[in-house]
């Protein structure tokens, strides 16, 4: 169960990686694009992203988190509300629809009582309005 768990999060992690949803670039000419002094940026623009995180180890800097592996996957919305030539100013919002800690076998000693908290997968989700 926890190899085929860890296996689903790659793959859906490398098919996210590879979609197309958000186009960054200009289509106007590059002469058009020098003489413009405008933000490329438009008031009311939308923008749409993607985004996955692996962690097959986990980072010890302090505390006693060993052996634990980490997925995410958000989905992120932005819209333009307002620009000028130095400064634009956005409302981004963000879904975390899956977060994902695998974490090993616990063995804990509680006033001469050993406790065993078994492997398994910690399910989380998240929202930044």
């Amino acid at each position: 169960m926890r190899h085929s768990l860890w296996l689903v999060a790659m793959l859906l992690a490398l098919l996210l990686s590879d979609l197309p949803l958000a186009k960054a670039q200009d289509s106007s000419p590059a002469s058009q694009r020098e003489n413009d002094n405008e933000s490329p940026l438009r008031r009311g623009s939308n923008e749409f992203g993607v985004w996955t995180g692996y962690s097959p180890s986990s980072f010890k800097l302090k505390g006693q988190t060993e052996d634990r592996k980490l997925f995410l996957l958000n989905l992120q919305y932005a819209r333009t509300l307002f620009t000028t030539c130095p400064l634009t100013l956005k409302y981004t919002a963000e879904i975390v629809p899956v977060a994902l800690e695998m974490q090993p076998t616990q063995v804990f000693l509680v006033n001469g009582t050993v406790l065993v908290n078994p492997a398994g997968t910690v399910y989380g989700a998240g929202a930044s309005p």
